[in-house]
């Protein structure tokens, strides 16, 4: 399992925010697409006031730790 560091999505930081969450979005599209050859990818974050998953990513696991 990969996991794929989309905090600044989530916090939504301009434009490091847009290349994670762009990236992530791309890769597991790409996985879904090439399933005997993808790696399963998970998302990592961190946790603060306002944080939520990414919208269409839902379904895939994520970690969190708190912020600060």
């Amino acid at each position: 399992m990969i996991y794929l560091d989309v905090s600044a999505a989530v916090h939504r930081r301009a434009g490091l925010g847009r290349y994670a969450e762009s990236l992530a979005r791309a890769l597991v599209a790409w996985a879904q697409t090439h399933p005997d050859e993808a790696p399963t990818f998970a998302l990592f974050y961190n946790r603060g006031r306002g944080s939520r998953p990414l919208a269409g990513l839902e379904h895939l696991p994520a970690r969190t730790v708190r912020a600060g």
